[in-house]
């Protein structure tokens, strides 16, 4: 007999003897439907059918797990039955087991053969599969018991071999949406931290091989853009979760500031020189999410203090030389530093750009009252003051006497309105603009083939130039010695006249590459040009170990007074330390790495100025007032 058919019978019966069933049996406990439940489930029971129906319907539902098709409605109604005669519990239980141990066999099989993300695939279909099984065949109930099982036996027992391959091949690849439905599924299993762990070593390992094996060049752009995808990550597959946040803070600092902090955050200047300074690839709208990257990376510097040296470094020259692609930008990248690192950092920073503003009104003051020479010349000038600047080389070399003047006239002016104050000019970064005529033989008479440019260039380019309107040629060592420039610059600055195989400048008679005292150097009375316009570029050099070594050193020493300072305002406000505290508010305090010894003579030197004393306790300190 059909459940469904026997559904019809008892209902019938139930309804032919409605009275009964309402006054007299009712009384009694119970219903006809009931007394007919029981009879069935003691036919069934005495004829030994309910396990074969149970095996049965265990059977149908592991055949549809395996793709094969199964008549939903016949299972549907069995299992109804067995909920009727309270046999539903013994047939959860056995397909629990079965789900249990069908998904630990395929997820054995399949997570070595699988890809990662097919894997990730497969289980949210597995997944997908057991709740539209569970909602056509079981009790809702059933639904979070199955869904645990299958969950536990693909994703949890996998879970560490899932993660070890699969989140590196996601952040290599960028694959966001396979690393999403990743860790969706392991959230459901509460592995949330070993994510957080894997994200973490992935993260760092990666960034381990950029700092080793990328070009110097490439370093920033690489992070940059490991950045990028990372934070894109963060955001869409781990929903801005704080500690995936954190883990990712973690994994930054710990690869940039490995080994030689300072080396991070000298390319990092390095990089930031590029997109500020004129020429750059960027919009004005590319420019600021440029610097918010920069910004980004800045923030997991150590060596923060280094990093200013050079950006002060390279932000002078882009001041000086009007080479800054905008003035909005140079100022919010100060400003974001300001807000990471307090007044105190930028200090410098906010005073060049006083300068460069208090200039231009300074030099208009002064052409209003010089002399009309000073004006013709177009002579102007940017007062530095020495304490926001970098220090540049003070060399005594040749000008013109026109120049010369100009300068007199301007330093009277200049300290007429500033008493106690002195002035030195500094011709490293200056930069002027010739008038050139070439006639091309001195034995022709004067025609109307003159050749007149306006050539644009550095200061040293020009004294070197206006030399040869004294003589045609001259020596290496005669140049050196009229125009008093220091060596390194006469030879970059010879180099960029003759640099030019199409036309140079200067013709250059010697022999290998390097310049010797005895090389003779002829202004080219031949030089042509489309342009009358020219800028003469000068020969640009890398910074070399001499000079990044300066400024290593010279951040040390200004450190070395940052302790100072730590310790004797922690040391005044607790009165008396230990050691150990002492070391532990330093190191929480300072602003760079730090080492214990180095702390140690930087106490060393505080207790022989008598700022503090050794207690009578061992390895306490006192503060002296």
């Amino acid at each position: 007999l059909e459940w469904s058919a026997w559904c019809d019978a008892v209902t019938a019966t139930r309804n032919l003897f409605l009275v009964l069933d309402r006054s007299f049996i009712h009384r009694r406990g119970g219903s006809l439907w009931d007394i007919g439940l029981r009879l069935l489930a003691t036919a069934l029971d005495g004829a030994g059918v309910q396990g074969a129906i149970i095996r049965c319907l265990r059977d149908a539902i592991t055949a549809q797990r395996q793709g094969r098709q199964a008549n939903v409605d016949t299972i549907r109604s069995i299992v109804e039955l067995l909920v009727y005669i309270t046999q539903y519990d013994s047939l959860e239980e056995l397909c629990l087991s079965d789900a249990d141990v069908f998904y630990r066999e395929e997820s054995c099989r399949l997570v070595s053969l699988m890809a990662p993300a097919e894997y990730v695939h497969h289980c949210h279909g597995r997944i997908k599969e057991e709740i539209s099984r569970c909602q056509a065949l079981f009790q809702p109930a059933t639904m979070l018991k199955m869904l645990d099982i299958t969950r536990n036996a693909l994703v949890k027992l996998q879970c560490s071999t899932m993660l070890e391959k699969g989140v590196h091949d996601f952040v290599a690849e960028h694959r966001v949406q396979d690393m999403c439905r990743m860790y969706s599924i392991c959230e459901a299993v509460g592995e949330v931290a070993a994510v957080r762990a894997a994200w973490f070593s992935v993260v760092k390992s990666s960034g381990i091989t950029i700092m080793k094996t990328a070009e110097t060049d490439d370093i920033v752009e690489k992070l940059l853009q490991l950045k990028a995808h990372c934070d894109e990550m963060l955001g869409v597959a781990f929903r801005n979760s704080v500690n995936f946040a954190i883990a990712l803070k973690d994994a930054f600092e710990y690869f940039i500031n490995d080994g030689n902090p300072n080396v991070s955050a000298q390319l990092l200047a390095r990089h930031t020189d590029r997109i500020l300074k004129i020429g750059s690839k960027f919009s004005d709208a590319g420019l600021d999410d440029a610097i918010d990257s920069c910004w980004g990376l800045f923030r997991f510097l150590m060596a923060k203090d280094v990093f200013e040296a050079f950006f002060r470094k390279d932000l002078a020259k882009r001041l000086i030389l009007c080479k800054s692609a905008s003035m909005e930008a140079e100022v919010r990248m100060v400003q974001l530093l300001r807000d990471e690192c307090g007044a105190g950092f930028t200090t410098k920073l906010e005073g060049m750009f006083r300068d460069i503003n208090a200039g231009k009104a300074l030099v208009e003051s002064f052409l209003e009252v010089s002399e009309p020479e000073a004006q013709q010349l177009g002579f102007t000038c940017q007062v530095l003051t020495t304490v926001s600047w970098p220090t540049y080389p003070i060399a005594e070399v040749w000008y013109p006497t026109s120049v010369i003047r100009a300068q007199e006239a301007f330093k009277q002016h200049y300290l007429g309105m500033h008493t106690g104050r002195s002035l030195k000019f500094v011709a490293h970064l200056g930069q002027c603009t010739l008038r050139m005529t070439v006639i091309p033989s001195i034995f022709a008479p004067p025609t109307g083939s003159c050749t007149k440019k306006e050539l644009s260039m550095s200061m040293y380019q020009a004294i070197v130039l206006l030399q040869f309107n004294q003589a045609d040629t001259l020596t290496f060592a005669e140049l050196q010695t009229a125009t008093g420039l220091p060596d390194v610059e006469i030879r970059r600055t010879l180099l960029s006249f003759t640099a030019n195989k199409g036309c140079p400048l200067l013709a250059r008679e010697g022999a290998g590459q390097e310049l010797a005292e005895s090389d003779r150097f002829t202004f080219n009375g031949e030089f042509k040009s489309k342009l009358f316009r020219i800028l003469v570029n000068r020969v640009q050099l890398k910074e070399t170990k001499d000079e990044i070594k300066k400024v290593e050193t010279r951040v040390s020493e200004d450190r070395q007074y940052q302790v100072d300072a730590i310790i004797v305002r922690v040391m005044k406000a607790r009165k008396r330390l230990t050691h150990t505290a002492l070391l532990e508010e330093v190191f929480r305090n300072a602003m760079f790495p730090v080492t214990a010894s180095e702390t140690k003579k930087r106490i060393e030197s505080l207790l022989d100025r008598e700022y503090l004393v050794r207690d009578h306790a061992p390895g306490t300190y006192t503060y002296m007032a």
